[in-house]
């Protein structure tokens, strides 16, 4: 790993839109965990170290993020999947917005204990909504 993660990390289980820029097409992946700096990703296809990657976020059926993002972190492959750590390069239209109001979601639910008002997001006390 070459650069250590910069905020603090939640659970996510959202699906990403990839554009992959080698074979021009869009790929569909997940997300693990989100911060206000970066989120760590699955994908079935490999990228490099460096890259800028187009995605699309999706926080819920409403609710899509478009940003563009940069590798800074490739973690051991599973037997279908490519982990990445990357960070938030661009954001189009309110995304910055709308990830920062997430992530606030979610340090209010660890403060109160109440479930998050996010989708695809485990609540805190119930599975520790804090990644590792």
């Amino acid at each position: 790993m070459s650069e250590k993660s910069r905020g603090r990390r939640f659970n996510a289980n959202w699906f990403v839109r990839i554009f992959d820029s080698k074979t021009r097409s869009w790929i569909w992946g997940r997300s693990v965990n989100v911060s206000v700096s970066g989120i760590m990703f699955l994908s079935p296809n490999r990228f490099s170290m460096g890259e800028l990657i187009q995605m699309d976020i999706t926080i819920s059926p409403q609710v899509v993020v478009q940003c563009y993002v940069r590798v800074v972190r490739v973690g051991p492959p599973s037997a279908s999947y490519y982990s990445y750590g990357a960070v938030y390069a661009k954001f189009e239209r309110n995304g910055q917005q709308v990830i920062s109001d997430t992530i606030l979601s979610l340090i209010r639910s660890d403060w109160t204990g109440d479930a998050p008002k996010v989708p695809g997001v485990k609540a805190a006390g119930q599975y520790g909504s804090r990644a590792a």
